[in-house]
């Protein structure tokens, strides 16, 4: 029996200092990311992971900096290692870091559950129903885009992309007081105006100003987009502002 007890004390030693190796190996690694020194990163990564094969924190660095280098597969690889590892690891980062790759390679019902889980886990990180939200628009789910960005906005109040895309979203919607209620909060500059990538955002305010009655800051709007080349603002000019 004192046999038994001391090698079961062993044991948990030997674990405990082989997890506290582990995660100095993963923070060294991590150190050189910060510094973009990716290529030394991936060596000790490599390394780590040699000696220690049951490291969900190794495998899960190695992975995101797979993604960082566009290697979704290989990310996708390690980062399941990691959840098999250890499935609630990092209070679900591993599952949303495996949707974005699973997104990227075009899985979308792969990558929505991968953040069905990571939400399971860690109900309360406003980027995990962000990120849902994204992806639920693109599969036509704007229902359930909707509630993801009212729940990323009810964590985090002053989350300026997830009212940007409910914003857009309300507009697509026709809830234009919705809509204006999210645009009180997003900030437009003169440096936005002559950002030909802001265009759409200002085609879309104006929509919205227009349904809610105020067609003189719609034509504004719809004015600034249509100098960056913007067709449906052009259009919207022609027929509800010119006289």
């Amino acid at each position: 029996m004192k046999n038994i007890t001391q090698i079961l004390i062993f044991t948990l030693l030997l674990t405990s200092c082989s997890v506290k190796w582990a995660n100095n190996i993963a923070d060294k690694g991590h150190r050189e990311e910060c510094i973009n020194n990716y290529e030394k990163a991936m060596k000790i990564y490599n390394s780590g992971i040699r000696w220690n094969k049951n490291s969900a924190e190794l495998y899960w660095r190695r992975g995101n900096l797979h993604a960082r280098n566009e290697n979704h597969n290989l990310a996708i690889i390690d980062l399941t290692k990691s959840i098999e590892i250890d499935s609630v690891f990092n209070t679900g980062y591993a599952y949303w870091d495996r949707a974005i790759s699973k997104e990227n390679l075009g899985d979308l019902e792969g990558a929505l559950s991968d953040f069905d889980n990571a939400i399971l886990i860690n109900p309360n990180k406003s980027n995990f129903y962000f990120f849902r939200g994204t992806l639920k628009y693109k599969l036509a789910d704007y229902n359930g885009s909707h509630a993801d960005f009212n729940n990323a906005i009810k964590i985090w109040d002053n989350y300026y992309l997830a009212r940007s895309w409910r914003s857009t979203l309300r507009v697509e919607l026709k809830d234009y007081n919705g809509a204006m209620e999210d645009y009180k909060y997003l900030r437009f500059s003169k440096k936005d105006e002559n950002n030909p990538n802001k265009a759409w955002e200002y085609r879309y305010r104006g929509i919205a100003k227009y349904n809610t009655g105020d067609k003189i800051g719609a034509c504004k709007d719809w004015t600034v987009a249509s100098k960056h080349g913007d067709s449906i603002s052009i259009n919207r000019i022609k027929k509800h502002c010119i006289k």
